[in-house]
């Protein structure tokens, strides 16, 4: 015989745990506004529950499935829920969690990596013999991060780092969240806006690894000469740069600025060696003939730790994927480019004016028309090349990067031209040992020393 609605309905009821009738942690904004649209599949084989808990990105969602409706030989059920935002624009699928885990017919599902402070539906389904069936729509928000950081304050600045220091409000943490403090910094205000700033610059910690209520972090790779705006954030989440990153992931303090020192390069004499440029008496960073000077990758103009294919500037990670200064397709990004750009040019951003890499024409007519001797001057060795007209140049033998190690210094040199080989992941330069002096190619990360030229 079947049974009456209003008995099905009660003998429902009755199977459904307190939790779900309203005895719940959470607000009363994320316990209500159920929607009954029938064109949804709605029945009472699924049962949308209540959130047991949430946070900022994440939100605990019990369920129930009456299990004894289902019909006969469907197979095993699957049991979860389903949720999506209430934003009209959101063209993302809904997401599904799903549990085989009941408890007198009671689940609960975790969604994690959810956006702070939005608005959702969820409900609860079950699907068996290729039918899904769906509880009632309940809405909730997720908590809106709060900053507990402060703007801080710039100190030890240098050419290249600055460390910032500042404060923390001592907070009770969410074990189901993970909180992270720290700093974002850019030449741009625009770029700390809470919107833009997850691919921003940042340095941060664990909230777990702040002691007391002082965080610091150190900004390194800066450019010298260079102004910065920077802002301590509050970020809930799996991590920085980790996760979907949300409209409102971030939590920024009021922007604060310093600027780096700025390096005075001293500028060298130009030799005139009756060729068809002159050059320099001593190298790019250096301040006499001997000083090594800095190491740079071709096409950089900035020094670093580290000098391979995944830290170059003009290349994606691969020797196979230039981005600039590149003739064959086969390497990158054609632009047809063979020679740096001024803007690019060591030599000249450093030195200004006039100076700037001599091109592999010009190292070849250096070399074809000098003597060399290989020498010392106040204790450093390399080669010294001299011209008819009685004037000559040393050229140290300060080796050069390959990765994070200095090969060949004291044994050998290399110093860079501005000219691309046709091999595009190599480019022209000046070799030389206690017994060659060559007009050779090296890959383009490397970082080697640079011998400026001017007209």
């Amino acid at each position: 015989m079947k049974m009456p609605v209003f008995m099905r309905m009660l003998t429902l009821v009755s199977l459904i745990p307190l939790s779900l009738l309203g005895l719940s942690s959470c607000d009363t904004d994320n316990e209500a506004d159920v929607n009954e649209d029938p064109s949804q599949n709605i029945t009472d084989i699924a049962v949308t529950g209540l959130v047991d808990t949430y946070g900022c990105t994440y939100a605990d969602i019990a369920g129930y499935a009456n299990l004894n409706l289902l019909p006969l030989g469907g197979g095993v059920p699957v049991i979860g829920v389903e949720l999506e935002t209430l934003d009209e624009n959101d063209q993302t699928a809904p997401r599904k969690e799903t549990t085989d885990a009941l408890q007198v017919n009671a689940f609960s599902v975790l969604f994690e990596n959810l956006d702070p402070a939005t608005k959702y539906k969820y409900r609860s389904f079950v699907t068996c013999g290729g039918l899904t069936y769906y509880g009632q729509y309940r809405n909730l928000t997720t908590k809106e991060i709060v900053n507990i950081t402060s703007t801080g304050e710039a100190t030890d600045v240098t050419h290249s780092s600055a460390v910032v220091i500042s404060s923390v409000q001592t907070v009770q943490i969410d074990p189901k969240e993970n909180v992270y403090v720290g700093v974002a910094y850019s030449t741009s205000k625009s770029a700390l806006h809470p919107d833009s700033v997850s691919k921003t610059n940042k340095q941060a910690i664990s909230l777990q690894q702040v002691k007391g209520s002082m965080f610091s972090v150190t900004l390194s790779g800066l450019s010298d000469g260079t102004t910065y705006y920077f802002a301590s954030f509050t970020r809930v989440g799996k991590g920085i740069g980790t996760i979907i990153e949300g409209k409102t992931s971030y939590k920024m303090s009021s922007i604060g600025e310093f600027t780096t020192e700025e390096i005075i390069h001293k500028v060298a004499d130009a030799v005139d060696l009756g060729l068809s440029v002159k050059w320099a008496s001593w190298n790019v960073g250096a301040e006499s003939p001997e000083d090594y000077g800095g190491y740079y990758a071709w096409g950089e103009t900035e020094e670093k730790s580290n000098y391979k294919w995944t830290t170059y500037k003009w290349g994606i990670g691969a020797s196979l994927d230039i981005t600039k200064y590149c003739t064959d397709g086969f390497y990158g990004t054609r632009d047809g480019k063979n020679s740096l750009d001024p803007e690019d040019d060591v030599a000249h951003v450093s030195w200004g004016g006039g100076w700037r890499m001599p091109t592999s024409d010009e190292i070849d007519e250096l070399l074809d028309n000098c003597s060399r001797d290989w020498t010392f001057v106040n204790g450093v060795c390399g080669i010294r090349l001299s011209c008819y007209n009685g004037n000559s140049i040393f050229l140290p033998a300060a080796g050069s990067f390959n990765g994070a190690d200095n090969v060949l210094v004291s044994e050998g040199g290399a110093y860079w031209s501005t000219t691309l080989n046709d091999r595009n992941t190599l480019a022209y330069c000046l070799f030389f040992g206690e017994t060659y002096d060559e007009y050779g190619k090296d890959y383009r990360y490397k970082g080697s020393t640079v011998r400026p030229v001017t007209d």
